[in-house]
């Protein structure tokens, strides 16, 4: 195992110790993951806890909102990421009905605080 391997493994049990509803062992909200691949190509990942749920491409930021409550539909909220930014955490129903609206803040966040 090389030092990065081991550092995202701490990493990774840090994170599991301290999120008190993993320990409880309740279901953790997924997170949703949009990173620009090319222009109009956006890579979108969603993770719960330490397993990748879904990997998919999008046309745009809007999309990848919509689509990710179009593929886990049980799932009642998000956690959204527009690559270094975040809107928080998000409930599915606003995603669905109202993602334009979220893509926008992610964009305008996106701009203020680039990486």
């Amino acid at each position: 195992m090389d030092l990065l391997d081991q550092a995202e493994s701490c990493r990774s049990l840090i994170e599991t110790c301290n999120n008190p509803t993993h320990a409880r062992g309740e279901a953790m909200i997924p997170t949703l993951i949009i990173e620009k691949a090319a222009p109009g190509e956006y890579s979108v990942t969603v993770v719960d806890g330490d397993a990748e749920q879904s990997d998919f491409h999008a046309g745009s930021i809007m999309s990848a909102i919509r689509d990710a409550t179009i593929l886990m539909p049980k799932t009642q909220t998000f956690h959204v990421w527009y690559e270094h930014v975040s809107i928080g955490t998000i409930p599915a129903l606003h995603m669905r009905h109202d993602a334009e609206t979220l893509a926008n803040k992610l964009k305008l966040l996106h701009g203020q605080f680039r990486g």
